[in-house]
């Protein structure tokens, strides 16, 4: 776990992205952005962060079910 993350995060293949991780207990997603830090979201289901690692494209899915307002967040980095 990197310094104030609440889950072990994955390296993923994206542009944007360096890393996400999810916290089953919690429903909590991290993500960790290549430019803009790290933020964790809230109230995420299971099978929203499923999708996320099956995507082809983890920067556009996060930009487009995630970052755009579907869920509490709070920069942590």
């Amino acid at each position: 776990m990197t310094e104030g993350s609440l889950v072990q995060r994955v390296l993923v293949q994206s542009d944007s992205i360096r890393s996400v991780g999810y916290d089953p207990q919690n429903s909590t997603l991290e993500v960790e952005f290549r430019e803009r830090g790290t933020y964790r979201y809230y109230l995420v289901p299971r099978d929203v962060y499923d999708q996320l690692i099956k995507a082809p494209s983890a920067g556009r899915f996060v930009s487009e079910r995630i970052v755009s307002g579907h869920f509490p967040f709070e920069e942590v980095t």
